[in-house]
């Protein structure tokens, strides 16, 4: 670990300032690698009212830990992703494994600093709320800060209780085209559409899935903050099927009329999936350590944390998909 750990913080509206490494409590981890998620560069444009500042933002962290975790049997020294949230583990959510809907949950990179740093903090009184599990010895650091992502689209598609025999997936950005890896991994027998209102990310997207027609679809998974994607998914759903709320929506769309006639008449259901719980930060590091999930060309961009936040205020062009930053 670095004599001089340095950290970039979040300290208002389009502004950071790089410090050095602190926090309140131990060092955990040795952070080697922290992907920059879309919500990293929402909170630089406008941080939300919930966030105290300043903050060091990040929550797709990949390190090395830096003391035991006897509650998950993990010893320092240790190559983890994190699992980024400390829930209560003792309320009905967190008792039937939905910790994602803990009502006391606190998010690194939100409640408590995050990944833009050489060294995560923790108080000793959270240590046994926080979960890690071991990255597979074949998968490097920056694919590992995947795990989170997919984790979170595991959560999302783990809402259909069966194969489907189509899925509709809108827009074709760095999530999307995850959830349609995902989809084929977990439904080799799928029919899947890709549909974005950019011509060129979907042109990209369309090696991988058929682009979307208008055809009809028996399940359809909102990965664009537009309330427009939410539309053509309704309008595309077969009697009975399933529309997964993945993304949010902008404060000035957040709300959509339904047809509640249609959807009643057609046995529809429009369900939300938010975050992820543990194991599904468990099963994507499987995926990824199997190798049938493929995340290496979708890395637009490895820096440093020097050039984070240029990253951040630098506006993004459709070929844009995941940038890291990586720990010497």
């Amino acid at each position: 670990m670095s004599t001089k750990p340095s950290q970039l913080q979040l300290t208002g509206v389009g502004t950071v300032e790089a410090t050095p490494s602190s926090g309140h409590g131990q060092p955990i981890l040795e952070i080697r690698a922290c992907g920059i998620c879309h919500s990293d560069r929402k909170a630089f444009a406008a941080p939300p009212a919930g966030m105290r500042l300043p903050r060091v933002l990040g929550h797709e962290v990949a390190g090395l830990l830096l003391q035991d975790l006897p509650g998950c049997n993990l010893k320092a020294g240790a190559a983890v992703a994190l699992w980024p949230a400390l829930a209560c583990g003792h309320c009905a959510f967190c008792n039937l494994g939905r910790t994602n809907l803990c009502p006391t949950i606190r998010l690194f990179g939100y409640h408590l600093n995050g990944g833009y740093g050489t060294t995560l903090f923790l108080p000793p009184e959270d240590l046994d709320h926080l979960i890690c599990y071991p990255i597979p010895a074949s998968v490097s650091f920056v694919a590992a800060t995947f795990a989170e992502p997919l984790a979170c689209l595991l959560n999302g598609l783990g809402k259909i209780t069966s194969p489907p025999a189509s899925l509709l997936v809108l827009g074709a950005g760095l999530m999307g085209r995850l959830a349609v890896r995902l989809a084929k991994v977990l439904w080799p027998a799928c029919k899947i559409f890709i549909n974005d209102i950019d011509e060129a990310r979907l042109q990209a997207a369309a090696a991988e899935a058929s682009v979307f027609n208008g055809e009809e679809v028996e399940t359809a998974l909102i990965s664009a903050s537009s309330a427009q994607a939410l539309s053509t998914a309704l309008e595309a759903l077969a009697p009975g099927g399933r529309v997964i709320l993945f993304s949010g929506l902008p404060g000035h769309e957040k709300q959509f009329p339904l047809d509640h006639n249609r959807l009643h008449q057609r046995e529809q259901s429009v369900v939300g999936a938010y975050g992820c719980v543990p194991e599904n930060i468990q099963q994507a590091l499987s995926l990824l350590g199997e190798g049938s999930l493929m995340v290496k060309d979708l890395v637009s961009t490895e820096l440093s944390l020097s050039e984070a936040g240029a990253e951040l205020a630098r506006p993004q062009d459709a070929a844009d998909m995941k940038s890291v930053i990586v720990f010497d």
